[in-house]
């Protein structure tokens, strides 16, 4: 992660984990992401410092974004 300008980066997943397709939901404090942890494929969601990673749902395609974002609004 990192401000606009590309300064402040910040490495949010410091795993040997594989995570794909991160997405903030809109007003959203947390990360929405897919991943593969522990042989299972999965999404999950996780504080914007990367504290407290949460799996969601088995499901693993980008198709899952809209849905989970129009949930998290809620």
């Amino acid at each position: 992660m990192k401000s606009i300008d590309g300064s402040n980066q910040k490495r949010l997943a410091n795993n040997d984990f594989d995570d794909w397709y991160p997405s903030w939901p809109p007003n959203g404090p947390q990360l929405i992401f897919s991943s593969l942890r522990d042989g299972e494929k999965g999404i999950y969601i996780m504080n914007k410092d990367g504290s407290s990673v949460k799996k969601i749902s088995n499901a693993t395609s980008p198709a899952w974004l809209k849905i989970v974002n129009g949930h998290l609004k809620k």
